[in-house]
């Protein structure tokens, strides 16, 4: 089995509360770098987001695996 890890910790799950999408989105912008697997979890804040950091990188500048 091959192990992969995640490089990036999204911050959307840290601390006692779920932090705005604005914040997740900001902390993806700052740390995501070529090649990055991010840690995302399954909360309600994850999706709008990803839609965020998607219209300040562009379409192009992740693949989701």
């Amino acid at each position: 089995m091959l192990e992969v890890l995640w490089s990036v910790d999204s911050g959307d799950a840290s601390g006692a509360s779920t932090p705005s999408s604005d914040q997740i989105a900001q902390n993806l912008a700052e740390r995501v770098r070529p090649g990055a697997i991010v840690l995302l979890h399954e909360d309600e804040q994850v999706p709008a987001a990803l839609d965020a950091l998607q219209k300040e990188k562009g379409s192009d500048a992740f693949q989701v695996v």
